[in-house]
């Protein structure tokens, strides 16, 4: 960040944002949503853009930043919730490649929720979501979720 560049400009204070969620505004909550991974960074600077997702597999849910066990070949439910990016389109990478079997899903609403099921092969694996504007250029970016990983 350029404490010199104009507020409107790229690379300004603020631009991007990581947003953070956090049980309430103070420097150990903030923290303890860094470290849970409950972040995501906003690259458009708008103050009002949100991004979350989850999976579930076998009646267990991780939310993003979490880790969700799966067993081989499992079917994975992924759950997209976001707000304020509407025209714009979601996808969901997995272990940073997008997949022809999980396309891009288009927002049409202000606040919208989209899912999509996958399945993984064996080993750990990772789950990202991008969302692109109409350029193809990112706005918002997630913190991962893990897949099979050992928690911490």
């Amino acid at each position: 960040h350029n404490a010199t560049t104009p507020s409107v400009s790229p690379g300004a204070i603020g631009w991007p944002t990581t947003a953070v969620e956090a049980s309430e505004l103070s420097v150990p909550a903030i923290l303890n949503g860094i470290r849970s991974g409950r972040t995501f960074i906003d690259l458009t600077a708008s103050r009002d853009n949100t991004l979350d997702f989850e999976a579930e597999s076998g009646g267990i849910t991780a939310k993003m930043g979490g880790t969700l066990r799966v067993a081989d070949d499992a079917r994975i439910q992924v759950t997209i919730h976001v707000a304020a990016a509407q025209e714009s389109t979601v996808h969901l990478l997995l272990d940073g490649e997008e997949s022809s079997a999980n396309p891009a899903m288009p927002l049409e609403n202000a606040d919208a929720k989209k899912s999509t099921t996958l399945t993984t092969s064996h080993g750990r694996h990772w789950l990202r979501v991008e969302v692109r504007n109409n350029k193809g250029e990112n706005e918002l970016i997630s913190s991962p979720l893990y897949i099979n990983f050992s928690e911490q």
